[in-house]
């Protein structure tokens, strides 16, 4: 089974210590749900990710996808990934929740259908730099699809992504942009983004979703006489 793609959903707060958000999963079979957390805080230190949760249900750390970082000199930023498998369908609250009060809860959810439920994704990867060009390589392979979100500084607006944008957040006037974004799979995928005509700063976190396994009809041992299986005797 192929994977295909639901629907995305996103929001952002400023200064509180948890973030409240409806996403609408649609039926379908073998689906799991992604949430693109990022969070922004003054304070050094202090402040990191303590849940996400999707109708009440807590959403697992997707392992290595947590990116920190620390933008002009002063704020400190986590971006990540979470997952879970066979969300409830229909509209449900997607909560961020922080440690303690933040500048800024930026979140986003994509949901997907036919996603392998017992390993649902490769090896995250995570980078960071001060560029106009936001990237990372995730190992991929075909029939996979990537799933990223970046944050970056950007006083000139809202950033283009070079791959399937799926959620956008903040620009113009704001201190940064944050989003998510998709690519098919294959031996190895880099995810970019275009931020502005000034080197910025960034983070990025990404992972490979993984399809849902096909069914192999197995055959019992024989031999074949013509057209015909036949058991040994």
């Amino acid at each position: 089974m192929a994977i295909v793609f639901d629907i995305a959903a996103s929001s952002v707060v400023g200064g509180a210590s948890s973030l409240t958000y409806s996403h609408t999963v649609g039926v379908g079979t073998d689906t799991i749900l992604i949430a693109q957390p990022a969070i922004v805080d003054a304070i050094a230190g202090t402040a990191s990710i303590s849940s996400v949760t999707y109708a009440t249900v807590g959403m697992t750390l997707v392992p290595s996808s947590t990116q920190a970082f620390t933008l002009v000199g002063a704020y400190d930023v986590i971006v990540a990934n979470y997952g879970l498998v066979a969300p409830a369908t229909g509209a449900n609250d997607v909560v961020l929740t922080a440690s303690e009060s933040c500048d800024g809860l930026y979140c986003g959810t994509q949901s997907w259908f036919g996603v392998h439920q017992t390993v649902s994704f490769g090896t995250a990867a995570i980078a960071t730099g001060t560029s106009a060009t936001p990237s990372v390589n995730v190992g991929s392979a075909v029939g996979e699809f990537v799933v990223a979100n970046v944050l970056h500084v950007d006083d000139l607006g809202a950033f283009a992504s070079a791959d399937t944008e799926r959620w956008e957040l903040g620009g113009g006037t704001g201190l940064v942009v944050t989003g998510g974004a998709s690519q098919t799979g294959s031996a190895s995928v880099t995810m970019n983004w275009t931020g502005g005509a000034a080197a910025i700063e960034w983070g990025v976190s990404g992972v490979s979703l993984k399809p849902k396994a096909m069914n192999t009809r197995s055959w019992p041992l024989g031999v074949n006489i013509g057209m015909e299986w036949r058991m040994p005797v």
